[in-house]
């Protein structure tokens, strides 16, 4: 039994074009035959150009970066062949050293080595290993093609290829940071920042309610108080400063407080008898969409002063995650 088979075509022409057709025939046991056919069309490039009909190797002017070994690195270009995909074969590369090597990539029709620093100086080869049935399709089966070629690296010009491509890398680096940081910029847009106050009245809360009562909306840059709910959200991720002060109505009601994060205590203020006053201020780093709010501590909290405006609440955006 045949359990695989094909056919290979050297030193094609393009007489060698048409319709190739298999045709596969099984006998059962009982002497029934069973037919299957399948049929590709090849077509044959009459001609290939004349600068591709014969293997050539050059050293790319431009060093290249490699992600990978995070250097840059001297490249050597060997084709071209007329693949539009990378075809199934590799080609091989001697390097002065005897070693035989594979490539590194390959683009445009070209093998691609990139060669390791330092670099060796010498004689490199590009060669198509005879186990390739697949490359004599490459070039006219009349062309005087050469299955190896050559090229000669030296050490002096290799490493000022490197430092220009060290040059160029250290750039566009500096291109990709300076439009990193334009575009950290222009995501500010505008100042994030707010100050709310309770001026010539008083704001009266319940215990682990939030205060409220805030008569005048001070400064709102971004949007970002929103005033009926008494809550300040974060527009950005980031580190953000709060800071608030409050004064009692100087009775029998301490100005106690707490700075929130949602639920949780940023900052508190414990005043030491009635009518006193307090202050606090917390710095925090907050994800987008959390909300910062004022919760009374006292069962008929009275905040603020009618002779005084020194309640206040404020906060601003330090700096915003890039």
């Amino acid at each position: 039994m045949t359990t695989n088979a094909g056919l290979d075509i050297f030193h094609v022409t393009e007489k060698d074009a048409g319709i190739y057709t298999v045709i596969v025939q099984i006998f059962y046991p009982d002497g029934d035959p069973v037919f299957g056919n399948n049929s590709v069309t090849v077509q044959i490039i009459d001609e290939l150009p004349k600068e591709y009909t014969e293997l050539h190797v050059t050293q790319e002017e431009v060093a290249e970066y490699n992600d990978t070994t995070k250097q840059v690195h001297v490249v050597l270009a060997c084709g071209k062949f007329v693949f539009s995909t990378k075809p199934h074969f590799d080609v091989e590369w001697l390097t002065p050293s005897g070693s035989v090597v594979p490539s590194t990539s390959y683009s445009d029709g070209q093998f691609r080595l990139q060669l390791p620093n330092p670099v060796l100086g010498g004689s490199y080869t590009c060669r198509v290993p005879a186990s390739a049935a697949a490359a004599s399709p490459c070039v006219p089966g009349t062309s005087q093609h050469r299955a190896e070629a050559s090229v000669s690296v030296d050490r002096v010009e290799a490493r000022l290829a490197l430092l220009e491509g060290q040059h160029r890398q250290l750039e566009k680096e500096r291109l990709a940071r300076q439009t990193q940081f334009q575009e950290y910029i222009n995501g500010q847009t505008r100042s994030i920042s707010f100050r709310v106050r309770i001026n010539g009245g008083f704001g009266v809360s319940h215990s682990g309610t939030p205060i409220t009562g805030f008569n005048q909306i001070q400064m709102s840059e971004g949007l970002v108080y929103e005033r009926y709910s008494w809550k300040f959200i974060t527009p950005y991720a980031g580190v953000y400063f709060f800071a608030l002060t409050t004064v009692s109505d100087g009775n029998v009601n301490r100005a106690n407080a707490d700075v929130m994060v949602d639920d949780v205590i940023a900052c508190r203020i414990r005043s030491a008898m009635d009518g006193d006053f307090g202050s606090c201020e917390a710095t925090v780093h907050l994800a987008r969409g959390q909300k910062v709010w004022l919760r009374s501590l006292d069962d008929h909290g009275s905040y603020g002063n009618g002779m005084y405006p020194t309640f206040a609440f404020c906060g601003f955006l330090v700096s915003k995650d890039v």
